[in-house]
């Protein structure tokens, strides 16, 4: 019995000191996942006490809107590069050098913007000198949503 008792006994430490290390292991994951999530939070724009206060969402609506804004700028980068090497190239292949093309100065994305805003600005004079109706009112609505964006 009492071999018994000493076998069960070492089992039984066994068994707690290997709980105890398993313990450790996923502490040390489980903080290590936490930082590395911190990490990524500030990297899209959230303070730290927003991620550890804030709602679950919170983290994923930073997420999304830092990787639409980081595609927008891709794009916008992208659309730079596409008009500089078709300028370029489209020189390149003249013949006369008065008819080269010249890189635009202004910034494509102010030009674009104000050409929007002007586009709605006159939607809006346009519907405020009509009469109220239900299709103006859904004008109205849909311009007000599109200011949203």
């Amino acid at each position: 019995m009492g071999q018994q008792k000493s076998s069960q006994l070492n089992q039984l430490n066994r068994i707690v000191k290997y709980l105890k290390e398993l313990r450790e292991f996923l502490y040390e994951d489980i903080d290590s996942y936490y930082y590395d999530l911190l990490e990524q939070a500030i990297e899209y724009g959230m303070t730290p006490k927003q991620f550890w206060e804030e709602e679950v969402e919170m983290f994923f609506c930073y997420r999304n809107a830092y990787l639409q804004r980081l595609h927008n700028q891709c794009h916008i980068q992208g659309l730079y590069n596409f008009m500089a090497y078709s300028i370029s190239i489209a020189n390149m292949f003249k013949n006369n050098i008065s008819d080269k093309i010249e890189y635009p100065k202004d910034n494509l994305l102010k030009t674009s913007l104000e050409e929007h805003i002007n586009k709605i600005n006159e939607k809006k004079v346009i519907l405020k000198s009509n009469q109220v109706t239900k299709k103006n009112l859904e004008e109205q609505y849909r311009l007000r949503l599109m200011n949203c964006y």
